[in-house]
């Protein structure tokens, strides 16, 4: 009976070892794939194609946000509109929630394209909600200053996880640049991207958080980015 309890022990430790182990390698791929779509954004050249000519000139550029039930081809039916208006592709971010697709990107034009033109090109698209803002040539936003660390969590789902967390960054002032959160029977996990200014001490922040963790019952790792994609780079590439 004994050996059963801690076997038992054993496998509960193992699958959430196991758990970990995919929410930090599914984090690095999301990490590196939010790094990609920053670079070809910050390297897109005001041009597109038109009538086999590559034409630089003033473009009009939009961020579009598609909504719709998930089914297959709506990407393919994105781009088909994206490419017959002209529209040169410059970032891109999708994710899926509860069986509703959604998209936010950003497109350049060409000149005279307006927002109305594609917002009638888009929604002629079955069974999509669409909205187009202007993207404003605003100066970029001054870079946040401070490490880069990656906050990950996994426990039983409940209300109020991500509100106790994210109350112990905004108390700080630290900045959450990216979230990514799933629920997998029943399990909750949660991987926090963060800048941690240099007059906050990282064991500081570790212990609130903690502290958090404990209240809440859940696993918690901070880890600087540097470590973690180390580490899962490293786990990936000996994985059999």
């Amino acid at each position: 009976m004994t050996f059963l309890m801690s076997r038992g022990g054993d496998t509960i430790k193992e699958s959430r070892h196991a758990l970990l182990v995919w929410a930090e390698a599914a984090a690095h791929l999301w990490l590196s794939a939010r790094r990609a779509i920053t670079k070809a954004h910050n390297d897109v050249v005001d041009c597109f194609i038109q009538e086999g000519e590559t034409v630089c000139e003033r473009p009009a550029r939009y961020v579009i946000s598609v909504m719709a039930q998930d089914h297959v081809g709506i990407i393919a039916d994105v781009t088909a509109a994206l490419y017959d208006l002209g529209g040169n592709l410059e970032a891109l971010s999708q994710t899926i929630v509860h069986g509703w697709f959604t998209m936010i990107l950003c497109a350049a034009f060409p000149a005279g394209v307006d927002k109305n033109a594609v917002k009638a090109a888009f929604e002629s698209l079955s069974r999509c909600q669409v909205l187009v803002n202007e993207a404003f040539d605003a100066a970029p936003a001054p870079a946040v200053a401070g490490d880069p660390y990656v906050v990950t969590v996994i426990g039983e789902d409940r209300p109020g996880i991500v509100r106790r967390l994210t109350r112990c960054f905004a108390e700080k002032g630290i900045n959450i640049e990216d979230v990514w959160n799933e629920v997998k029977e029943n399990r909750f996990v949660v991987i926090l991207s963060v800048v941690v200014p240099p007059d906050i001490d990282p064991k500081d922040l570790r212990y609130d958080l903690e502290q958090a963790a404990d209240e809440l019952d859940v696993s918690l790792r901070l880890q600087h980015q540097d470590v973690f994609t180390a580490t899962n780079s490293l786990a990936m590439h000996t994985k059999r």
